[in-house]
């Protein structure tokens, strides 16, 4: 899963190192969009490739995102090839404050990853958040809601129950050209058999001009009941993005 997390890092790093894009409540879409490439050649020959796009619309009383990913790796030794990576995500959310502090949420996800032999996860939520924290150097929201997350696995069966979706988010604005953003949600399924998920991930943007970013992110993603992959994967990347 090691190789898996370090063959998606630009990608995952592109989707969270958009905050201040997004921020604009102009009632326009803002966003990334990027495309990733890595090979190298010698006793063991790599290749890593990636796509991206993440964009929302906001306005005084509400946001509508969407954000989508691809990446593809292989690696060959010895004239053997195996596949590194194969994920493939895409989801959306819509955000409706109710009043200053109070907001509604709905949110769906959709994913695919042919390593953890994952063909499909299915997932829809809706919930309530509260804005405790909202200045223009800092935001600070938590949330929590209720879904259905479906699942299907190659070889082994599809399933899915009802689970909780408990969050916090907040986004820093630490200079005129450095931002910090982190998220942790955790999942506990009304199934015992399921168990939990939780994700953190955490991102450092530095503009540089001319609509590039560089950024530096940490992500640590924990399965307490899993099929084929370890319980915990982590991630850390440097990389650059596009603001549109």
């Amino acid at each position: 899963m090691k190789l898996l997390s370090l063959a998606t890092a630009v990608a995952v790093l592109s989707i969270s190192a958009v905050a201040t894009a997004q921020d604009k409540p102009d009632g326009q879409f803002h966003g990334t969009a990027s495309l990733g490439a890595a090979f190298s050649s010698g006793a063991v020959s790599n290749t890593t490739l990636s796509a991206t796009f993440d964009t929302a619309r906001k306005t005084t009383s509400d946001k509508l995102s969407f954000y989508g990913l691809a990446a593809r790796g292989t690696t060959k030794v010895s004239g053997i090839s195996a596949t590194t990576s194969d994920l493939y995500r895409l989801g959306g959310r819509y955000d409706r404050d109710l009043n200053k502090q109070l907001f509604a949420y709905v949110s769906g996800d959709l994913e695919k990853n042919g390593v953890t032999l994952l063909d499909l996860r299915a997932a829809a939520y809706v919930g309530l958040g509260y804005h405790v924290i909202a200045t223009p150097v800092t935001t600070f929201d938590v949330f929590g809601g209720v879904g259905y997350n479906h699942y299907k696995y190659k070889g082994l069966g599809s399933d899915g129950a009802a689970e909780l979706m408990l969050g916090e988010e907040s986004a820093h604005k630490l200079s005129d050209t450095t931002t910090f953003k982190q998220k942790l949600v955790v999942y506990p399924s009304f199934d015992s058999d399921l168990g939990y998920r939780a994700t953190w991930d955490a991102t450092v943007g530095v503009a540089m001009g001319g609509g590039w970013n560089m950024n530096l992110g940490a992500g640590i993603k924990y399965a307490n009941k899993v099929y084929v992959a370890k319980k915990t994967e982590s991630l850390l990347t440097v990389g650059f993005g596009y603001k549109f």
